[in-house]
């Protein structure tokens, strides 16, 4: 728990690792509300639509196509609902809205994370 926050704010966090004075690593931006000044707008509660696996051919392409489920009426709008992460930048490449290309014959994982940190892991096989 992070004591001290202002009230009617956004907060962004990111966990950096460190070796020593050297920075090794950082996890994407998390954001996070410090009140109900976004009076009914909510973070979102799950990623829906989203498939577990995903198939694509070398230099062709497919969307991942998913929706992040608001906790109210309404999803919070201060940046993207989804955001799209590779874990292997040589066997693909996947853009802001979803669309992954293969680049050449392996595995790797897509991570489709919420602006408040809900993570949802596709399986993307090149062949």
């Amino acid at each position: 728990m992070i004591s001290g926050l202002k009230k009617n704010r956004v907060y962004n966090f990111k966990v950096v690792a460190m070796k020593g004075d050297t920075e090794i690593g950082t996890s994407p931006v998390v954001y996070g509300i410090s009140s109900k000044a976004f009076k009914g707008m909510t973070e979102a509660k799950k990623i829906r639509n989203v498939s577990k696996k995903l198939k694509v051919r070398v230099k062709k392409t497919k969307k991942i196509k998913g929706k992040a489920v608001p906790k109210g009426k309404k999803l919070l709008n201060y940046t993207k609902a989804l955001r799209f992460f590779t874990s292997d930048t040589d066997v693909v490449k996947v853009t802001s809205k979803g669309v992954v290309k293969g680049l050449k014959k392996g595995t790797a994982s897509v991570y489709v994370l919420t602006v408040n940190g809900i993570l949802k892991i596709v399986r993307v096989r090149v062949k």
